[in-house]
């Protein structure tokens, strides 16, 4: 979340967040509704070329952070390529297990590719998102778009939560490590355990004192910003709608 946080305020990408949100969200619609594989395939090289091209987000961070959902999606590929295959046509590699013909056929590999593709698309749209716009300017456009007022102000709880979270965490990770809590595997697995029974009530106090002192600046269930204004770009919005015409035409016309 740091990392996330950190891009979010220093990338280049100065555009106007109503306008990165639109093409966020737009983005994201076309490439789940997609039943091909191009559409998807065609978002995440826009996408990841305008993070790392106009955004100057390091290309080696941003492939650790496309990464990190491969990992869950290896198991949903998995259980959708692994069928029974009686009498199933173009197998490509089959097993009998306790008493059931499980395999893999070409069906099931283009089903897990579509997969793949349509969550990586979409992980890439919200890391564009994440990475170039601020929690507080995202906050300023749902106000504009007149969601209710409780919805947002959780949500700003929630975020600047986790980084309390994240901070207490390290507190007390940094003074276990001090005392030498880590030193050995045994050792740390009861460290580690220490730190997550009394990680919940100190993020809970902290979080109280937050609520605190708010309460004394006059906080009375509407959070006030400074907005920062950026007006419109015609140069974005004509990129938007040609880059997003051009996916809508691609999910048309490919099926």
């Amino acid at each position: 979340m740091i990392i996330f946080d950190m891009y979010a305020y220093v990338n280049a990408l100065r555009a106007n967040a109503a306008e990165k949100c639109s093409f966020a969200i737009f983005t994201m619609i076309i490439g789940l509704l997609s039943r091909s594989i191009i559409v998807p395939g065609s978002i995440i090289v826009i996408v990841s070329v305008i993070i790392v091209a106009a955004a100057k987000v390091p290309t080696r961070q941003y492939i650790k952070l496309l990464l990190l959902p491969v990992s869950f999606l290896i198991l949903s590929v998995f259980t959708v390529m692994v069928t029974t295959v009686d009498n199933a046509e173009n197998i490509v590699i089959s097993a009998s297990i306790l008493g059931q013909n499980l395999g893999i056929t070409s069906q099931s590999m283009e089903m897990a590719l579509k997969l793949v593709l349509k969550s990586l698309s979409a992980v890439s749209c919200l890391y564009f998102l994440a990475l170039t716009t601020p929690m507080v300017e995202i906050i300023l456009v749902l106000k504009k778009l007149k969601l209710p007022t409780i919805l947002i102000e959780l949500m700003g709880f929630i975020y600047k939560s986790i980084f309390v979270l994240l901070e207490t965490a390290q507190q007390i990770y940094v003074s276990q490590d001090a005392r030498l809590g880590y030193r050995s595997v045994r050792r740390g697995y009861s460290s580690l355990g220490q730190l997550i029974s009394t990680l919940f009530i100190k993020s809970l106090h902290r979080s109280e004192r937050l609520y605190i002192s708010l309460e004394s600046r006059g906080y009375t269930g509407d959070l006030r910003v400074l907005e920062m204004s950026k007006p419109f770009s015609r140069m974005n919005i004509l990129a938007i709608v040609l880059i997003d015409s051009l996916l809508v035409a691609l999910l048309v016309f490919i099926k």
